[in-house]
């Protein structure tokens, strides 16, 4: 079993609503044909053989896995866009889950989940949120990533938000746990198509370059501020720094998990978040 968000869950799949399972969901421009059975026929086996029929096909790996995973996301923004009213389903909705869900396979429940949050627009604007800032490592120890976890389990239910920069380590870790535990998830962007996988996970995004003038010179002074070399970083690189500025300045508190190498994007965060005398709890590698 699947499941998203936080009880009470709408099933997705033909125990449940048969609208959001991929034996009853049909795409009018692909012919009026089942997601399961368009899914399953792309798939390409080690023998060359491919256009199978979903009894055949379903439960096999196959050597386009990549590809068909990509296309059944794709079948379900599809499916939802030709049946936007569905839209309403899902966002009335406080979870989802998939009886026949497994882990590391394609799931209704977790596309569905992510279309879900993907267009929710915000009830109120990100400053009015209380909200916990998490950074860390791109590479965490497992020790880190269980801390992690058992500190946003533990969080005050007056929070209401969990914000990070949208890497992959660290932040994927605390958006995925925390729209899993029915908090909103806030991603800040150094630019609107950085790491699009994990952005998946956030309820609304803010990129730099929509910041108020005044909040985006304060974001790119503070990378000359509390970088040791600020002046030999990229645009790209100053990019990514200042985005620390965007998650750490509404923050009522931070977390971070650092790399074992000293510096880096969390080593400035900390100091950041050290000079804007935000309550800070550090996780060692």
């Amino acid at each position: 079993m699947i499941r998203h968000g936080k009880p009470p869950y709408l099933e997705c799949s033909s125990k449940g609503d048969k609208r959001f399972s991929a034996f009853y969901a049909r795409i009018k421009g692909r012919g009026n044909q089942r997601i399961e059975d368009i899914y399953q026929a792309a798939k390409v086996f080690e023998d060359g053989t491919t256009g199978l029929c979903w009894k055949r096909a379903k439960g096999r790996k196959a050597i386009n896995q990549e590809e068909v995973t990509q296309l059944y996301s794709k079948l379900w923004d599809e499916y939802i866009a030709e049946n936007p009213e569905l839209l309403h389903v899902l966002h009335q909705a406080t979870g989802v889950q998939d009886l026949f869900g497994q882990p590391n396979h394609c799931c209704q429940a977790t596309e569905l989940w992510r279309i879900r949050n993907m267009s929710q627009k915000p009830d109120k604007s990100i400053e009015d949120y209380e909200w916990v800032a998490i950074i860390g490592s791109r590479e965490p120890t497992e020790k880190q990533e269980i801390e992690v976890i058992q500190l946003i389990e533990q969080l005050d239910p007056t929070i209401q938000a969990i914000v990070s920069g949208c890497a992959d380590g660290i932040d994927k870790l605390a958006l995925t746990t925390g729209q899993n535990l029915g908090f909103k998830t806030i991603g800040m962007l150094p630019w609107k198509s950085y790491n699009e996988e994990a952005q998946q996970y956030c309820d609304f995004k803010l990129c730099l370059d929509e910041l108020d003038k005044d909040v985006r010179l304060a974001a790119y002074e503070s990378v000359y501020d509390h970088h040791p070399a600020a002046e030999r970083l990229s645009n790209a690189a100053i990019k990514l720094h200042a985005r620390n500025y965007m998650i750490l300045r509404w923050a009522s508190a931070v977390i971070a998990a650092p790399s074992t190498r000293a510096g880096g994007g969390t080593g400035q965060g900390i100091r950041l978040a050290q000079t804007l005398n935000k309550p800070l709890i550090i996780i060692k590698p």
